[in-house]
């Protein structure tokens, strides 16, 4: 496959369609972010990144943009160590951390509620009104920052293919406006699908008879049942894995378990 992608550069043999720029782009992009080696060969982040995206497709009909990013955006943030199940900001500054529960369920239920942050939530068009968290939100700006950058790199290698005439003079405004919209990492992380799974947690780490029901405290969203269970899905199959000890592969395959689309 490696050598595939080695191809001489004949003149007048520029890049111009969509699909050539934007696999292009991206190509450099995972270059650079050390997912691809020198001599176009995967690297070992980039060998998981491909595992974890097969083993999304062995388990879905079809894999969604929104289930790739949220795969690749994973491996960014344990890349920065960032997505972990420790405090990284200071209370009480930062407040609504998980409380309820042994420091295990605490511990599991930071973990999973920073895996929610990076699936959609399903919420009517008006404003939220439901729990908050500066600590879950924290992270969601930090994400949000990683995505802006990654964002922003991808845009600097499409714009280099034009700059460094790879790509025919002859492209028209539309198709970069085409390529602009197809780049990757168009969305920011979604903090509420996290506030409902840090709620739901919990409230089950309470005895029974103190248990709220928090389909009361989300008054606005399409279908919290089906959140709860894509989300319930990943802790439900990685219920005795320790996160503290929990290996890229791990993660990310409860990331896919998710199925956050």
């Amino acid at each position: 496959m490696a050598e595939k992608t080695k191809t001489p550069r004949k003149e007048g043999d520029e890049l111009s369609s969509l699909t050539e720029l934007l696999g292009n782009a991206v190509f450099r992009f995972l270059r650079d972010r050390d997912y691809i080696k020198a001599d176009h060969n995967l690297s070992k982040w980039g060998q998981a990144l491909l595992a974890a995206l097969n083993r999304a497709r062995d388990s879905f009909d079809q894999v969604s943009a929104e289930t790739e990013e949220a795969i690749y955006m994973a491996f960014e943030l344990l890349r920065l160590q960032v997505l972990n199940n420790q405090l990284n900001f200071p209370v009480p500054q930062f407040s609504g951390q998980p409380l309820r529960g042994s420091e295990s369920d605490k511990a599991n239920t930071l973990l999973i509620s920073r895996v929610a942050c990076l699936g959609l939530f399903h919420h009517r068009e008006i404003g939220y009104t439901g729990p908050l968290s500066r600590h879950l939100l924290a992270f969601h700006q930090m994400a949000a920052v990683v995505r802006s950058s990654l964002r922003g790199l991808l845009e600097m290698h499409a714009c280099a293919i034009f700059t460094s005439g790879d790509a025919s003079r002859q492209v028209s405004p539309k198709q970069i406006t085409d390529l602009a919209a197809s780049l990757p990492f168009t969305r920011e992380p979604d903090l509420g699908l996290s506030l409902v799974v840090k709620s739901y947690l919990d409230e089950l780490s309470q005895e029974p008879s103190k248990r709220g029901d928090v389909r009361k405290w989300f008054n606005y969203v399409e279908d919290i049942d089906d959140d709860l269970r894509r989300a319930w899905k990943l802790w439900g199959k990685q219920h005795e894995w320790n996160p503290l000890r929990a290996s890229v592969t791990q993660l990310t395959l409860s990331l896919i378990d998710l199925q956050v689309l």
